[in-house]
């Protein structure tokens, strides 16, 4: 028999040996424990939650802070990126009075193992009825990621908005759809 052990969630098995289910969870887990490709194309989705400060910068024309926290998934279910978390903090404001805006960050994501990957985006200016799309560069990876160069293209597509205080903070959520290429390779000292 089964059971969970809260409040980490760990599968315990009661009653004496390793049940089938068992087995087959630490079978399906040793499958992703393989070694990541060192080159190759993805496509992920991202979850986003994000805080906003603006301030007025001009009349009618604003300028903010983000702060970002997501989960990353691959489109495929498993492979690069797969189950990363993402934390990122960037800057914005809008670039003319019908809402085109600009925004650029850095972002760190982590995997089950600890390892991470750093990257700078920067989306396109953007008129206000116009998704945000933009590009995102590998800077410097951690463990498996040590050496990894390439980018990425992204679209954002908003949720409804969460909240908005008096003070001009906003909670947003977001989804990112991503698409693009990596390479592991030798790290340049």
């Amino acid at each position: 028999m089964i059971g969970l052990e809260h409040p980490l969630g760990r599968a315990v098995c009661k009653g004496g040996g390793v049940s089938a289910f068992a087995t087959a969870i630490l079978l399906h887990v040793t499958a992703f424990a393989g070694e990541l490709p060192k080159e190759g194309n993805f496509a992920t989705t991202t979850y986003f939650h994000d805080v906003t400060d603006v301030a007025e910068a001009n009349p009618g024309l604003f300028m903010w802070t983000f702060e970002d926290y997501g989960i990353v998934t691959n489109d495929a279910g498993s492979g690069f990126m797969h189950h990363m978390s993402i934390h990122c903090k960037g800057y914005g404001s809008d670039t003319n009075t019908t809402g085109g805006k600009r925004n650029a960050d850095h972002c760190v994501l982590v995997d089950s193992d600890g390892d991470r990957i750093e990257t700078a985006t920067e989306n396109m200016d953007t008129k206000s009825n116009e998704p945000l799309k933009g590009e995102a560069t590998f800077i410097v990876g951690s463990g498996k990621y040590a050496g990894i160069s390439g980018k990425y293209q992204y679209e954002i597509e908003f949720l409804p908005r969460i909240s908005k205080n008096a003070s001009g903070r906003l909670d947003l959520a977001f989804i990112s759809h991503e698409k693009g290429s990596y390479k592991i390779g030798p790290t340049s000292q």
